[in-house]
């Protein structure tokens, strides 16, 4: 089975892919939302190896500091990739897509049944 890292996971949106994502995948990420910090670039690095065939970010969509974790977090993800020499499937959600969601322009069902069909 492919393995994927869940950045984010414990938020509503996060709680939602991952409960579509565990028939098909391994679903990686931390149990504890505070221990797997995308600004912390050696913490980052003991959640990405070779083996991951994706890495969904949905980290800092309600926070105060969304633009320093979508910015920060994502520069760390790649940096981390390009220096192990891998080429994960890399999805990031960003502060607009929160936005459009909260306002019902994207149902969650039809965000999550586009992802599980692409795959």
């Amino acid at each position: 089975m492919k393995k994927i890292l869940l950045i984010g996971g414990h938020g509503y949106l996060g709680r939602h892919i991952k409960k579509k994502l565990n028939k098909k995948f391994i679903i990686l990420g931390s149990k504890n939302k505070k221990k797997l910090n995308i600004l912390n670039i050696n913490t980052l690095n003991n959640y990405i190896d070779k083996n991951l065939y994706c890495i969904i970010n949905l980290a800092g969509q309600i926070n105060n500091n969304v633009k320093k974790i979508n910015y920060t977090g994502n520069a760390n993800i790649i940096k981390i990739i390009k220096k192990k020499k891998i080429q994960p499937l890399l999805i990031f959600f960003f502060k607009k897509l929160k936005k459009n969601y909260k306002k019902k322009k994207i149902k969650k069902k039809n965000l999550i049944k586009k992802y599980i069909k692409k795959k």
